[in-house]
């Protein structure tokens, strides 16, 4: 179950959110496993809710992941949605050893539940049926227009008609500026963990996130009032830890 929030929510630069995941790591010993974890289940969870009819099993579920966070958070999804009965196909932009460590673990455990992993993509794949795609090929660390698999992926999805879940920022989406690249997704829906980037503000890119989520990822909420006083978070996801804006 969602919440639906009305009232005015904070937004956050990029720089603001890695400041707080390093707090949240060296203060709180809440480290990226934990908070990718938390993430990951979210993500699920609203994967099935919002287009599988909370019916994952025998779903095909595309997983697009870069080589950073992101991937980590989508491949998270990808492993409790494989729990859940759905059947799982992965395309990585990178070969495993040119993953971050995140990225390296969760590919890993799918792997040994022989989901089916492949790096780069196959000719034609782009035209199996899928009944979702959950992207989380460039996150809010992009610097520059996408290239290489991270392209050609974007370019796949802006052709298929497949409903689209992007995690935390939709792939080609500047966070800060609102920077749009040539090649870039819209999808269905996004969900964003912790709270929205500063660009989910610009009317521009808040017509390409499609439906807007927010998830509770566990910030502690003096972690605002100490560092943020300015952010205010109180009460923000008391009825639901993934929220609608």
């Amino acid at each position: 179950m969602t919440k639906k929030v009305l009232a005015p929510v904070p937004f956050v630069s990029r720089f603001q959110m890695e400041a707080i995941f390093k707090i949240m790591n060296e203060k709180y010993s809440i480290d990226s496993i934990q908070m990718m974890e938390n993430a990951g289940r979210t993500l699920a969870h609203l994967a099935s809710m919002l287009f599988l009819e909370n019916k994952p099993e025998f779903k095909k579920i595309l997983i697009l992941t870069g080589t950073g966070g992101n991937g980590a958070g989508v491949l998270t999804a990808a492993r409790y949605l494989h729990n859940h009965g759905a059947q799982i196909t992965v395309f990585t932009t990178r070969e495993p050893e040119q993953l971050s460590p995140e990225t390296a673990r969760q590919l890993e455990a799918l792997i040994a539940m022989n989901c089916r992993v492949i790096h780069g993509m196959p000719e034609l794949a782009f035209y199996e049926h899928f009944d979702l795609i959950i992207d989380g090929i460039l996150g809010c660390n992009i610097n520059g227009e996408p290239y290489g698999w991270a392209k050609t992926f974007i370019e796949m999805v802006t052709e298929t008609e497949v409903p689209v879940l992007s995690f935390d920022i939709p792939s080609g989406i500047d966070p800060d500026k609102g920077m749009i690249y040539p090649k870039y997704i819209k999808p269905t829906a996004t969900m964003t963990i912790g709270l929205p980037k500063s660009s989910f503000a610009i009317p521009e890119t808040r017509d390409i996130l499609g439906r807007l989520f927010v998830a509770d990822i566990g910030i502690p909420p003096d972690l605002f009032k100490q560092y943020f006083p300015d952010i205010d978070t109180t009460g923000l996801f008391s009825l639901s830890e993934i929220i609608e804006i």
